[in-house]
């Protein structure tokens, strides 16, 4: 009579199924996690524009009123000088303040992929003597989702 042989090797079903399902729970999670990485460097590449474009819409805004550019027209003034910018909508907003100061306030926006973001950035200035602007420290931006 013959005895069945004892299989010494290898691996069996139910243990190739179950290394199969950790390692599709691991890809899934090392999938989201690019995705997640891939959104917060998209968000963090249009706040680094919208800074950068405040920060030259700004420092013109103080050129122009430094080489005595009038402040109602200074909106229009900065538009026609800074041009567009692809994706990207601002406004700027001049409030006149008691003296020879002025809020100047920028606001930024872009849609991209159906996500609005807005950002706000506020500078005061003012003439000082000989017409030159005292520097102020620049306020951090604020985002609005």
């Amino acid at each position: 009579m013959m005895r069945p042989a004892r299989r010494t090797g290898g691996f069996t079903l139910l243990e190739v199924l179950i290394s199969l399902g950790i390692l599709a729970i691991g890809s899934t999670c090392i999938v989201a996690l690019f995705s997640a990485a891939m959104e917060t460097y998209r968000r963090s590449e249009l706040e680094f524009t919208a800074t950068n474009l405040a920060l030259e819409v700004l420092d013109t805004a103080e050129e122009i009123v430094l080489h005595g550019g009038a402040l109602p027209t200074l909106g229009e003034d900065l538009k026609k000088r800074i041009g567009i910018v692809p994706q990207y909508t601002y406004d700027v907003a001049v409030e006149e303040q008691p003296g020879d100061a002025a809020l100047l306030t920028v606001f930024i926006r872009t849609d991209t992929r159906g996500k609005g973001r807005a950002w706000t950035w506020r500078r005061t200035l003012i003439r000082g003597e000989e017409s030159r602007l005292l520097p102020l420290p620049r306020s951090a931006p604020k985002r609005y989702p």
